[in-house]
């Protein structure tokens, strides 16, 4: 676990801003532990919204993060876009309205982290997670975590399937 965002010679990003990164555990300690119960084995993507589609994603270019994909979505709110950079090692899929264009800055959303086993770790959690289901990527499965004192959306994701 670490606290903060942090992309190599960024320190803001429409918005969003980057911290150092320091390695801590639950308790703010600096030691990490190598394994957890929950089953967590790393960061498969971050979330981040925005108001402003066109904005957010010209600005992440501008900093040199190249768009890998993008996707549009029909939803009753009207067509949301998402689009995804990588970071590394790590995702960061951009979402919002596809013609939005309002003023405020984009925002850190949610956080879905691999899991070696995703019943296993909907079952550390209990009542906490959501039913396990299938994931928009074919061959993984989801669960997210439902707790009163977490603010960020949490996904549990099954590792990718070598094709």
């Amino acid at each position: 676990m670490a606290l903060g965002a942090r992309i190599e010679g960024i320190d803001e990003l429409d918005g969003l801003v980057m911290a150092e990164a320091q390695p801590c555990d639950a308790t703010g300690s600096s030691s990490v532990a190598s394994t957890h119960p929950n089953g967590v084995e790393s960061i498969d993507h971050i979330v981040v919204m925005t108001p402003n589609a066109d904005r957010t994603h010209a600005a992440f270019e501008a900093r040199g993060l190249e768009a890998r994909r993008v996707r549009r979505i029909e939803t009753p709110k009207g067509i949301r876009r998402q689009t995804f950079f990588w970071l590394g090692d790590v995702i960061c899929e951009v979402g919002g309205a596809d013609d939005g264009r309002g003023d405020d800055p984009a925002t850190w959303w949610g956080l879905a982290l691999t899991v070696r086993d995703v019943d296993a770790t909907a079952a550390f959690y209990g009542d906490h997670a959501s039913d396990v289901k299938d994931a928009v990527q074919p061959g993984r499965r989801v669960c997210t975590l439902r707790s009163p004192r977490s603010t960020t959306p949490v996904l549990f994701i099954s590792p990718h399937v070598k094709s």
